[in-house]
């Protein structure tokens, strides 16, 4: 065989594996391809869905705006009404709704939160003798101390009584001593701690104090509590994409200053109206 005939044969018999070669590098460039196509469309749906579930928390806080800015009587009135629609774009589809609730009523409040040295005010006029059951603590890291003071009338006199409670009587708190303030019962379900009391039925307020850290606070009672304010259940929507938010507005309270301002050792020495 001469080396033309030769040089061709070689080639020939190659000619398979350049074919391989080529398939492979299709293969891998359309691998690729796909890849990088399927994670743009992903990224993309990804930012379509984001955008959608902030435009509808958007609305939901909205809505809830649009509540808040309604005097008592007018809450008082859609109190238990099938909730309210409200069109925000105007463009004749409705964005988000609203529904408004009693906070009190019943034997237990909505939780609530109360910020380092602030104050939560709950009305007892009318509660009566039944004890009271006061829940905190939804995280470890919070072990808050609770200060929490009953304001009584008798006639013309008013006494104040106060209860202090560390959930966490294991580690100081600035200049709180370890141990330095009662010890509480181990709370339920989803709180740390609690505690149980008898405010008594000349009891006309509960302050609650937070102090170290915020704390999450849930109230029972044996007795049903007046009203405290108004929760209000906001809902928004955009495009398929849902999201809900939930409001108290509580009846006017005195500021965490007013504590300070409380003297009253003990009832034979109280305050005067």
């Amino acid at each position: 065989m001469n080396y033309s005939a030769r040089l061709k044969k070689i080639i020939y018999d190659e000619s398979g594996q350049f074919l391989v070669y080529i398939l492979a590098a299709i293969v891998v460039a359309s691998v690729v391809t796909f890849g990088v196509a399927y994670r743009s469309l992903s990224s993309t749906k990804k930012t379509s869905v984001d955008t959608r579930s902030a435009q509808a928390l958007y609305s939901a806080e909205s809505c809830a705006e649009v509540a808040l800015s309604l005097s008592d009587a007018e809450l008082e009135d859609l109190s238990g009404d099938p909730a309210t629609e409200l069109d925000l774009t105007g463009d004749g589809v409705n964005d988000c709704s609203y529904a408004v609730s009693l906070d009190g009523g019943t034997n237990s409040l909505t939780p609530f939160t109360i910020e380092k040295d602030e104050v939560r005010e709950i009305d007892l006029n009318g509660y009566g003798t039944g004890d009271i059951t006061i829940s905190w603590d939804t995280t470890p890291a919070q072990d808050a101390i609770l200060v929490v003071r009953t304001i009584s009338q008798t006639g013309g006199n008013y006494t104040v009584a106060s209860l202090i409670y560390d959930g966490n009587d294991t580690v100081s708190c600035g200049t709180y001593a370890v141990g330095a303030f009662s010890a509480p019962d181990p709370g339920s379900g989803a709180y740390a701690h609690s505690f149980t009391f008898t405010p008594g039925n000349t009891a006309k307020l509960l302050r609650i104090m937070a102090l170290c850290t915020s704390t999450t606070v849930f109230v029972q009672g044996q007795n049903n509590f007046p009203a405290q304010g108004y929760v209000i259940n906001a809902s928004g929507t955009n495009a398929g994409a849902i999201r809900k938010i939930q409001v108290v507005r509580g009846h006017p309270q005195l500021p965490a200053i007013f504590d300070y301002a409380l003297f009253s050792k003990s009832g034979s020495a109280p305050l005067s109206k």
